[in-house]
């Protein structure tokens, strides 16, 4: 199980959890290996700004932009 399934796993029981993301595709936003706090939401909740992690093939981050 990898960081982002245990992330998952808690987000879906609707629990706050925290990732240190590596890579820096999210700079300057979220520098490489930096605690990230992620918090349950519904697709209602998420709006421009935001950061997101998503199941997709990989598992990544995010920006939502307008």
């Amino acid at each position: 199980m990898g960081w982002a399934d245990r992330a998952i796993a808690e987000l879906q029981q609707g629990k706050q959890t925290q990732i240190c993301p590596r890579g820096g595709s999210m700079e300057p936003l979220v520098k490489s290996g930096a605690r990230v706090t992620l918090d349950p939401v519904t697709i209602d909740d998420l709006k421009v700004g935001d950061i997101v992690l998503c199941r997709a093939t990989l598992d990544v981050l995010f920006l939502i932009l307008g």
